[in-house]
């Protein structure tokens, strides 16, 4: 009889040191787990607007996913920095101007430094022949174009209180077309953007400067 009581209780102990050795595992797994997530720590937000255009759409939908995975490729893949959390953040202003509709977007990143990246992309796009434009396309009609725009744009920032340092915006408003390429179309004109550092400290901020195409036919 107590042959028996010794294997009952020996069958009881072996189960309960079964118990204990997979809650353990159980445990360490979960800490396994929580690293490997600690070492992607991040935050994607991104205002996808509703375009009724395919041609147009397709390609605003393909930039937005590529934007992603560019940011997606800049996550590390070593154990540093396991409290920092990457950002992503994408927003967009819509612009419509008789045939044209236009598109800014200002995509914002954080990987680590003093601030975060800022960095702009414009689409423009002509409804009535299903095209996109670029300055390309003001080039094509107006050799001089870029220099007259350059002598606009210089004359609005001037008067903008945020410009302050002249050297910084003399240099980034050259009439090259690197220095124009996002701009929008807004009524009678057009709107240049400028990214941090191209015309201005990045406190600063994204700055703008209009461009009227009634003066430019004048």
């Amino acid at each position: 009889m107590k042959q028996i009581y010794y294997i009952v209780f020996f069958c009881l102990l072996l189960l309960l040191g079964m118990g204990v050795f997979q809650i353990q595992n159980i445990v360490a797994l979960e800490r396994i787990s929580l690293e490997e997530d600690r070492l992607h720590k991040y935050k994607i937000h991104v205002d996808k607007p509703n375009i009724a255009e395919e041609k147009l759409r397709v390609v605003v939908e393909n930039f937005l996913e590529n934007q992603k995975q560019e940011f997606l490729r800049q996550l590390p893949d070593a154990t540093i920095q396991l409290e920092f959390v990457y950002t992503l953040d994408i927003t967009y202003q819509r612009f419509f101007a008789m045939e044209y509709e236009s598109y800014l977007f200002q995509i914002t990143t954080y990987t680590g430094g003093a601030h975060p990246n800022t960095t702009l992309q414009t689409f423009v796009y002509n409804h009535a022949n299903d095209e996109f434009v670029t300055i390309d396309t003001f080039l094509e009609d107006d050799e001089e174009f870029l220099v007259n725009v350059s002598k606009s744009v210089r004359s609005d920032l001037l008067y903008n209180p945020k410009i302050t340092n002249t050297a910084m915006m003399w240099s980034g408003t050259e009439s090259q077309k690197e220095n124009f390429d996002h701009f929008v179309i807004v009524k009678q004109g057009l709107l240049f953007y400028f990214e941090p550092y191209q015309v201005a400290p990045y406190a600063s901020g994204v700055l703008n400067a209009y461009f009227s195409l009634e003066r430019e036919c004048q």
